[in-house]
């Protein structure tokens, strides 16, 4: 049985890959570099995502946050959209640790979930389950160099160009 929440979760979820997908598809390898930023207003909720492609030129970083109608707070989240596929047959752990760092400021986030986007492995955390999520969004907002997402020993590097005003309108939003 799919729950209401749960059938929204994984509506804005498909969403997001669909939307953020088309704008970095679209653009030239040169205009990775940059944030882009989106936002989408339904009945029951309204939405706020940045994302930025890796330097490796294959994983998304995506930020956003998620609004039900009549809250005051929105739900931050951010994720990592791997480019590797989901292998059903694999033993994912429940939580693992991912840690973003900007220059000198790490931020460890303890509950990324591992999961499954269509058919791509994703790492997830929501403000829900990890209250650091805002610290590494600043982070990630203060950035003045190469942001670094690592999960273990595997590293990933994102640029900071224009990572100031789209996470910054995503904080904003939350």
């Amino acid at each position: 049985m799919i729950f209401k929440g749960e059938l929204m979760r994984i509506a804005r979820k498909l969403s997001t890959v669909l939307a953020l997908s088309g704008l970095l598809l679209g653009l030239a390898s040169e205009a990775w570099a940059a944030w882009v930023t989106e936002s989408e207003k339904g009945e029951t909720y309204r939405q706020g995502r940045a994302g930025v492609m890796a330097t490796d030129g294959v994983t998304l970083l995506e930020v956003g946050c998620y609004l039900e109608q009549g809250d005051i707070v929105g739900e931050l989240y951010l994720t990592l959209y791997t480019g590797e596929d989901y292998d059903d047959t694999a033993s994912y752990e429940d939580w693992v640790t991912l840690t973003v760092k900007t220059g000198t400021v790490a931020v460890e986030l303890a509950y990324a979930m591992p999961g499954r986007d269509i058919d791509e492995f994703i790492l997830d955390v929501s403000e829900l389950d990890e209250e650091m999520v805002w610290d590494a969004l600043v982070a990630i907002e203060e950035a003045t160099g190469i942001i670094e997402v690592s999960l273990g020993t595997a590293q990933v590097s994102f640029p900071h160009d224009n990572a100031a005003q789209a996470v910054g309108t995503i904080l904003d939003m939350c």
